[in-house]
Formats: structure tokens, C-alpha cells, sequence
């Protein structure tokens, strides 16, 4: 397996492992995460052109298995906030047919090594409640849980426009 930055020409494979993911987050949250649809693509295609967001392909057998996506985060602006350069990794995905073969570790273990390249200290992420296999995987890779964001549905109907 290997580990690389990715390029506009993973596009296609990015977005198949984006679609994996979010169809299993639309099944768990609907009232949060649409559907995946062609919309996706061009979102991804814009991130990975952007100078702030990291993207790293795991290949297999010259195929894409698995991607990351990470960013530099610094809080100089906020008094209260320590401004340490922090690296908040977006998304990871390692494809259902891929995982427990170390794909999520080596994707992991280069963003770590560029957060520490890049003077960052502390890696975050955000993970649903739902989702324990990836808690399983962070925890086992020494994350901890660091706060909790809490959320109410609204039951209510959309309001008719004025006549």
C-alpha cells in the first residue's frame, strides 16, 4: 500500500469513497446529511484545488482506497484561544471492501506527520455518536473525546409565505 497526495486525477475515486460515506451517514441522519449526488463531485473537485485543504490518496494495487482530507487551523484573532497552529482532519474514508488492512493508519500517520511539519499541536476531528467504528479506530489510535456537541430536533412545519 501507498500512501500520496492527491491529485485532480483521483477525483473519480475520491468521490466514489465520499459517496460511501455519506450514504452511511444519510441512513443515520437524515434530518442532517442528504443524499450523495453529482453536487458532491464538483464540491470535492473545488477542495482539492484549494491551498488550505490537504488531500491524501492510500492505493492498493493502483487502486484508491482510502482518502483524507485535512486543513491548518490557527486562532490568533481569538484572546481566549490558544493560537498554536491545529490540524482539523476533515474526512477520512477507507473503502468498506479495504478496511482492517491498515489503509486508515498510513492515511492517519501522514497527516500526522505534516500537522507536526507544520508546527501543529493538536490533531481534531469531529465523529458522529453513531458511527462506533470509527470511534474504535480513533480511540485506538489515542484520540479522546474533547467535547460534545449537542443537537434538538425541530419538529415544526415551514411557515406559509404571506398572501
Amino acid at each position: 500500500m501507498q500512501v500520496r497526495r492527491a491529485s485532480v486525477e483521483d477525483l473519480d475515486a475520491i468521490f466514489a469513497l465520499n459517496v460511501q460515506i455519506g450514504d452511511m451517514h444519510h441512513q443515520h441522519a437524515p434530518h442532517l446529511f442528504a443524499t450523495p449526488g453529482p453536487s458532491g463531485r464538483a464540491f470535492l473537485l473545488q477542495a482539492l484545488q484549494e491551498e488550505d485543504k490537504y488531500f491524501w490518496v492510500a492505493e492498493h494495487q493502483n487502486k484508491v482506497i482510502g482518502f483524507l482530507s485535512a486543513r491548518l487551523e490557527s486562532f490568533v484573532h481569538i484572546p481566549h484561544l490558544v493560537d498554536d497552529p491545529m490540524c482539523h482532519v476533515n474526512t477520512i474514508v477507507v473503502d468498506r471492501d479495504a478496511r482492517g488492512t491498515g489503509a486508515g493508519k498510513a492515511l492517519m500517520a501522514a497527516c500526522t506527520q505534516w500537522a507536526k511539519d507544520n508546527h501543529a499541536t493538536v490533531i481534531k476531528l469531529e465523529v458522529m455518536t453513531f458511527n462506533q467504528d470509527a470511534q474504535a479506530f480513533y480511540q485506538a489510535l489515542g484520540f479522546t473525546p474533547d467535547s460534545i456537541t449537542m443537537m434538538q430536533t425541530l419538529n415544526c412545519e415551514p411557515e406559509e409565505p404571506a398572501q
